[in-house]
């Protein structure tokens, strides 16, 4: 089995939201590790249903899943090799 894993809590649920709350619970739970815990599960479904973001974020930013080009704080581009993404 290839399985990767991360901590993505990050206090806000951005990354969360955007990977999936469940995705992160299917593997966790396969993997027999805890990625977030209750209290975290929790805080993260409380701030999504208030939709809290954290700051400067407004809830249009793009999610985690979605492909796109790294922009640096200078504004040049870093462009994604889609060929050679899978």
């Amino acid at each position: 089995m290839n399985l990767q894993i991360a901590d993505l809590f990050c206090g806000a649920g951005g990354t969360s939201t955007g990977i999936g709350l469940a995705r992160i619970k299917d593997i966790q739970a396969r993997a027999g590790v805890d990625l977030i815990n209750a209290d975290e599960e929790a805080r993260i479904l409380e701030l999504i249903e208030a939709q809290t973001w954290p700051r400067g974020w407004d809830g249009t930013e793009p999610m985690a899943s979605d492909i796109f080009d790294n922009v640096n704080p200078d504004g040049s581009v870093q462009p994604i090799m889609r060929e050679l993404m899978i």
